[in-house]
This record gives structure tokens, sequence and C-alpha cells, in this order.
């Protein structure tokens, strides 16, 4: 008789699970020397949630999210932050021109920006908020879990991811949690990361 199927699990659950297993493990390394553990990434994911959800955003809200490659990881925990608060998450680039954006973010629809002072001038103007990274971490680390949105469904858009627009404009691409999840775990159902 096959083992009962294991619960469904969401990208939050297996850096929370990484986290309480292995604390101090890396979990990235950025060119220059810059590293995040797992336990730091939980926890400030945690805290970016808890400061998304005290700004107004709500469940199913659209965060785009703009960084540049020096920040991949304020962009990792700000990315995970966004899938904790229940919301979908819109990675931005700095490849994408400002007509692209533009068009992106019309498209889209975030309610928020999480964008690193920097780089607001790249954006813009629209109805959406924008807040750098750091105002919505610090003051809002607690302990991991505690106060947060309930967690994603499988089932719930997690992110929108878009395309180069090499043959026009880019192109939106809707991934559930699920999706995300379905070439992270191994055959057996247990969890990888």
């Amino acid at each position: 008789m096959p083992p009962a199927p294991a619960e469904p699990l969401v990208v939050p659950d297996l850096v929370r699970r990484r986290a309480a297993e292995d604390p101090e493990a890396t979990a990235l390394v950025v060119h220059g020397g810059k590293a995040l553990d797992y336990a730091g990434w939980d926890r400030r994911s945690d805290a970016l949630a808890r400061g998304l959800r005290d700004q107004g955003v709500a469940r199913g809200d659209r965060v785009a999210l703009l960084f540049d490659n020096a920040r991949w990881t304020d962009y990792a925990v700000a990315y995970l932050g966004v899938l904790k608060a229940g919301c979908v998450a819109v990675p931005l680039g700095p490849r994408f021109n400002p007509t692209e954006l533009a068009g992106i973010l019309a498209h889209c629809g975030p309610s928020t920006i999480v964008c690193p002072p920097d780089l607001v001038a790249a954006l813009p103007p629209g109805p959406w908020d924008v807040v750098p990274p750091a105002k919505l971490v610090d003051g809002y680390e607690g302990s991991p879990g505690e106060d947060l949105p309930a967690p994603p469904s499988p089932r719930d858009l997690a992110e929108i991811l878009y395309t180069s627009g090499t043959t026009g404009t880019p192109k939106g691409v809707a991934c559930s949690h699920e999706n995300l999840m379905v070439h992270e775990l191994p055959p057996d159902g247990g969890a990888a990361l």
C-alpha cells in the first residue's frame, strides 16, 4: 500500500522547515560575500509579511519587487515575505525599459512596490505605494511565524513573472504555489530545499 500523500507544501513551509532543522545553514550567497542563513531568511521574511499587512496590503494583492543584481539577499527576503503575506509576487528587474515597466505595472496592478530608495526613480508614477524593504522589516521582527497572515494554499496564485518581450511586449506568466513546488519535491513527497 503506498504511503498517504504528504500534506501539501508551499515555499514558505520549506524555508521554515529548513530554518528549524539547520538555522545557521547558508541559504544564499551573493557575489562579494554577503550571505543569508535560513533562520535569518525565515525571521526577516516573517517581519516583511507583518510589515506588508500593517501597510494595508491584503491577501491576494499583487506586490511588485524591483531590485538590482547586487541585492539578492534583500530580494529573497522580500519575495518570501510577499508569499507569507498571502500576496502575489511580481518580480521586476533593471532589464525592463521604462515603457515596458509602465506596461507591466499597468497590467498586473500592484497595490505596493517594494523597492530600495535608490531605484525609485526607475518607477513610473502610479496608484501604488512604494515602500523600501527596510521599512517593512525593521520593527516587525518577532517570534518566527507569530502573528502572520493565514498561510497561502497550494492553489493560490504565488507569482506573476514577465517574459523578456523579445517578440513583443512582456507577457505575464502566472504561477500558483503548487506550480512552484512541483519541481522542488522529490518523487517520494519529502521536502527538498
